[in-house]
């Protein structure tokens, strides 16, 4: 590995590293915030503990053989059919649901990830902005307002963002910079795919598939990620050299992936009847997949049909009954219906005591039940284990409020949008947590 790694490196083009005199760690880390406060306005971002814990494992587990593994990085979902992801500032990095949905593998989607993840670990925002500065194009204030409005008004890549506002006489010059960064994304990311377990041929192969797509559309139909990343024969053709760098295996999905990408089809599909229509045909056509039936079960259960999903899931927990996806919408299907879910939820909780969807259900419904203090065990241990995780602090403000700790609970409501990149709501929930006795003193 170590000798394919060297080899590989040694193609990439010398960008140097002007980055840190233009934009410090410090302050690409305000960025991020103000990137992800305006993402999360002009963005459906999806809010689903289980969907947001695949592409967070998925991500760090990238970016854990990444060449800047030690920055905090951020994975989100995007509700948008367009085949797309970008790379925003310290870290942030938004995944939309169509390209989950789209991937014909989970190495494909690590691929994409993976691309995304190096335009991060590499600073390209940061040599851009470099670049921009040495060319005397404008000042940083415009360039990272740039940044912001070209990301978060169309969900583009940050690299590029910047070109919307660039003079004649600059854009050439920026073009041939950004065409470098991806060269060197693809390079690093393939690395990152193959120590990550995934599939190296995984990004070519992607590549390929989406150039195809440019036959079947129009202009103005071609998919996102072609747009803010141009594909040329030449970049395939790199990106086949490099994985063909490692050698050839067969490679898995994951049953999370596939059970996930039932669960996005289902919670980004307004129409509950149309997906119920496609589920019932496909589960009839190939009534032995597991990951179908489980989406027709979260459809039905979506579309309030409680016992036809009960129905659904029963030979999912039958054939695999430890499978916490199953548990989960099980003890769902049982609250919607009135029925006792702590025992469910206590029974899975024995098993995966260190998965998130799952602590935050199981505590929710403690709570429900007025068991407050073992609600409040089972998320400060979350909390030792996810840290960042702001719907924790959340569920943990929750819990502060029931017990009477008004204080405590807009601490940590602060904390969450904190997390979330919300600084208004972040200082009004510490605003709050200040006495009256407090404003008078002052």
């Amino acid at each position: 590995m170590l000798s394919t790694t060297i080899s590989v490196a040694s193609t990439l083009p010398n960008l140097g590293d002007p980055s840190a005199t233009v934009l410090s760690q410090s302050q690409e880390h305000k960025l991020g915030f103000k990137f992800m406060n305006a993402v999360r306005k002009q963005m459906p971002i999806l809010d689903d503990p289980i969907s947001d814990e695949f592409i967070t494992t998925l991500g760090l587990r990238l970016a854990s053989n990444s060449s800047d593994s030690s920055r905090h990085y951020k994975f989100f979902i995007v509700k948008a059919g367009g085949i797309n992801a970008f790379a925003g500032p310290d870290g942030n990095i938004g995944v939309n649901s169509g390209l989950i949905l789209s991937s014909r593998d989970e190495s494909e989607l690590a691929a994409v990830m993976a691309h995304e993840i190096a335009h991060v670990s590499q600073r390209h925002l940061a040599r851009m902005m470099a670049d921009m500065k040495q060319s005397q194009y404008t000042s940083i204030g415009l360039i990272l307002a740039s940044v912001l409005a070209g990301v978060a008004g169309g969900g583009g890549d940050v690299v590029g963002a910047g070109l919307a506002t660039a003079s004649a006489s600059n854009v050439q010059n920026m073009l041939d910079f950004t065409r470098a960064h991806e060269t060197e994304a693809d390079a690093i990311g393939i690395i990152s795919l193959a120590k990550s377990g995934f599939n190296p041929y995984a990004m070519p192969s992607f590549f390929e598939q989406m150039q195809k797509l440019t036959v079947s559309f129009s202009n103005k139909d071609i998919p996102e990620f072609l747009r803010t990343h141009p594909l040329t024969s030449n970049r395939i053709s790199q990106a086949k050299n490099r994985a063909a760098q490692y050698p050839k295996k067969t490679y898995s999905n994951s049953v999370t992936y596939q059970l996930v990408k039932q669960r996005i089809r289902v919670l980004t599909n307004a129409n509950t009847r149309q997906v119920l229509a496609f589920y019932k045909d496909k589960v009839k056509a190939q009534p032995s997949n597991s990951s179908l039936r489980y989406g027709y079960s979260l459809a039905l259960y979506k579309h309030r049909q409680y016992k036809l999903a009960q129905q659904e899931l029963k030979p999912l927990l039958t054939h695999d009954p430890d499978q916490v996806i199953y548990t989960l919408l099980k003890a769902n299907i049982q609250v919607a219906e009135h029925e006792p879910s702590l025992k469910t939820l206590k029974s899975a909780y024995a098993l995966h005591p260190d998965y998130p969807p799952l602590q935050l259900r199981y505590a929710d419904q403690l709570l429900f039940a007025k068991q407050y203090m073992k609600a409040k065990t089972i998320l400060r241990k979350a909390l030792t284990e996810s840290p960042r995780n702001p719907a924790l602090y959340k569920l943990i403000a929750k819990t502060d409020f029931l017990m009477g700790n008004k204080r405590q609970a807009h601490l940590n409501n602060a904390k969450a949008y904190y997390l979330l990149g919300d600084l208004q709501s972040a200082k009004i929930q510490h605003l709050q947590s200040i006495d009256k006795k407090t404003f008078k003193k002052k």
